[in-house]
């Protein structure tokens, strides 16, 4: 078996990174949001939901390889000891080759200007095609061939082959995934090069793609494997950067250097190009599943700011933030102008919006107590609700299913004396009780008990 491509291991790790945070996060937020947003009668219609999209999607995408796979059983001429022995020979060759132990299905098919060969799996089986147009440009030179049937071999056995829905999202990324994509191009031309008894031959494969199937026969193969050369230009490099597959001169290089146990004389991107490609997602409309990493990219872009909402809520939550708020809390208001609004219905105002919140909070200890049962102060992390007050100023009770809140001496109506605001949520009806002490008692935050 071939070495893989130097590369490919660092970005098949970064990948998995990326895709292990992307889709434990999602799981992570969907079931936050069910817990905290869908009513209790709703769950089961929403996992049924969630259950038909997986279906409908593994179907479109099963669809699609039962239609290839009957466009090969209706239209293309499977190799036999009977049809074009010639070429499955190569086939079974190809296969010793790279150590092997059972060959592909063969197909050879005809359209035009479609792909030069592609393989598929179905029902545990390989399958690889070649195009009739392909194989007759090198009918006087038919070691050629081995190289794309090693080429479709290799992208067959490749690990990643198994786990590519798994790396999904990190193939829609800015720069890693496009070069997922060469990296896994270039380990199979290693197969398609181990697979050619010649190693001229993989060169010559990869040349009617630059030069067509009637002119190969004349190309220059190490003139084009400098050609990239003189493509300095940052404008160009970006064309690349952003693209799943690399340029063919590129590839002929990266042959050449492995063919010949030296290194690929091929020119460092320009940096500029680097930084515009950072900006540019990894989304290829002309290929398939093109919407598949549209939605890839729109959910990147919810988790980025539902995590950015979360660490910003963090931030405020740490110790220096919430003693920076509890001692602005504790400075006395300053003094209203004569012409401000009436200070009863300011007072009244701000005991709306102090027991909107406090109903808020109950009904949420209510659901998650209907739900779980248990302890009536465990109700999660609050700090991500929208509060007209910060989180920290309100407490549950631990012993009776009380949330509640105090407020200090004079801090809504000049001269009252401090009291406990609280809001008894089985019963759903507010209580006020004057405080033991001027300072009233102390809050540890969500989760502390009388």
């Amino acid at each position: 078996m071939p070495i893989p491509y130097a590369r490919e291991k660092g970005l098949l790790i970064a990948a998995a990174i990326c895709a292990a945070l992307f889709w434990g996060s999602l799981v992570y937020i969907l079931y936050t949001a069910a817990d905290r947003l869908i009513p209790e009668n709703a769950i089961g219609a929403t996992a049924a939901l969630v259950f038909a999209v997986v279906i409908l999607t593994y179907l479109a995408s099963r669809l699609r390889r039962v239609g290839q796979v009957a466009f090969l059983r209706g239209h293309a001429v499977e190799l036999s000891d009977k049809q074009y022995p010639d070429l499955l020979a190569r086939v079974r060759q190809v296969t010793k080759r790279l150590d092997l132990a059972t060959p592909p299905d063969a197909y050879l098919y005809d359209r035009g200007c479609s792909a030069a060969s592609f393989s598929l799996s179905d029902s545990g089986r390989d399958i690889v095609a070649l195009n009739a147009e392909l194989a007759g440009a090198f009918s006087e030179h038919p070691g050629a061939l081995d190289f794309f049937i090693g080429y479709e071999i290799g992208w067959r056995q490749h690990p990643l082959t198994r786990w590519w829905a798994w790396l999904a999202p990190a193939r829609v990324l800015p720069l890693l995934g496009p070069a997922i994509g060469r990296a896994r191009i270039y380990t199979a031309d290693r197969f398609g090069l181990l697979a050619c008894r010649a190693k001229a031959d993989a060169a010559l494969a990869l040349a009617v793609f630059a030069s067509g199937p009637r002119r190969w026969r004349s190309f220059n193969i190490a003139h084009f494997a400098a050609q990239s050369a003189s493509a300095t230009n940052p404008m160009i490099a970006l064309m690349e950067l952003t693209q799943p597959e690399p340029w063919l001169s590129r590839r002929i290089a990266h042959l050449r250097a492995v063919a010949t146990d030296n290194p690929a004389v091929v020119p460092a991107r320009h940096a500029l190009a680097y930084l515009i490609a950072l900006f540019v997602p990894g989304l290829v409309w002309r290929r398939p599943g093109a919407s598949g990493r549209a939605l890839f990219i729109l959910l990147w872009a919810g988790l980025a700011g539902i995590t950015g909402y979360a660490v910003c809520g963090a931030l405020y939550e740490t110790p220096l933030p919430r003693a920076a708020g509890r001692a602005a809390r504790a400075l006395p208001a300053p003094a209203a102008p004569p012409a401000a609004r009436n200070g009863l219905a300011a007072a009244n105002e701000t005991r709306q919006l102090l027991d909107a919140d406090l109903k808020t909070l109950g009904n949420l200890a209510a659901t998650r107590f209907r739900k779980h049962g248990g302890n009536p102060c465990e109700v999660g992390n609050i700090g991500a609700l929208r509060l007209n007050f910060p989180a920290q100023r309100y407490a549950y009770s631990c012993d009776e299913p009380l949330v509640y809140t105090v407020v200090a001496f004079g801090e809504f109506e000049p001269g009252r004396p401090s009291y406990v605001r609280a809001y008894h949520w089985k019963e759903a009806r507010f209580t006020e009780q004057l405080s033991r002490s001027p300072a009233g008692p102390t809050t540890s935050g969500p989760g502390s008990s009388e």
